[in-house]
């Protein structure tokens, strides 16, 4: 059991490490860039969607009948997953007296 949760521990501590480095501001406000004395930013969007589970048990599932097989030992199994995606939001216009976000 103390390696079923090493195993788990080691797969939540990748999504974390994950999620970090995708969460950084950086990604989400782009370098400035200054024209005609104005400063452009670029703004972006973070979307995520994370699942996991486990479990454990004892038998297994027949194919052929789909019926508990107690005979057949016990297992344990766990998984995650996940996608991101970052999209554009807009350009943020810093200008002498006004700021104004221009949305693509």
């Amino acid at each position: 059991m103390a390696q079923e949760r090493s195993s788990t521990v080691e797969i939540l501590t990748g999504i974390s490490r994950t999620l970090e480095s995708l969460t950084d501001p950086n990604r989400l406000l782009g370098s400035p860039v200054s024209v005609q004395g104005r400063t452009l930013v670029p703004v972006a969007m973070i979307a995520f969607g994370l699942g996991g589970g486990g479990g454990a048990g004892e038998g297994r599932i027949s194919s052929k009948l789909l019926t508990l097989n107690p005979a057949s030992g016990s297992g344990f199994g766990d998984g995650g997953g996940g996608g991101a995606s970052l999209s554009p939001v807009g350009v943020i216009e810093i200008g002498e007296s006004e700021s104004k976000l221009y949305p693509v």
